[in-house]
């Protein structure tokens, strides 16, 4: 599925991060509180469009996560590696 086409209003500010197949969770990562809440006002039609472009149910629930201005991919990267060299008492 491609994501601008199942919700260009959103595609901008709101990306679709994420996709379980068995419980049909489509998760996506709004850049703002407002752009969580329109998410969030929005979420049934995000579904019925991903249904009808997808030709059948794939997507049953649609997760929300906080927001980033991170894409995903930076997001995870960051949370594995260290900012810079250990911090010890003598630094303190």
């Amino acid at each position: 599925m491609r994501w601008a086409t199942i919700a260009p209003e959103l595609a901008e500010h709101v990306a679709a991060v994420a996709f379980d197949a068995d419980p049909g969770q489509l998760t996506v990562r709004p850049e703002s509180m407002a752009w969580a809440a329109k998410t969030r006002l929005e979420q049934a039609l995000v579904i019925e469009a991903a249904n009808t472009q997808a030709g059948r149910m794939v997507v049953r629930t649609l997760r929300i996560l906080p927001p980033s201005t991170l894409p995903a991919d930076a997001e995870s990267a960051a949370a594995v590696a260290p900012s810079g060299p250990p911090r010890t008492r003598q630094q303190m």
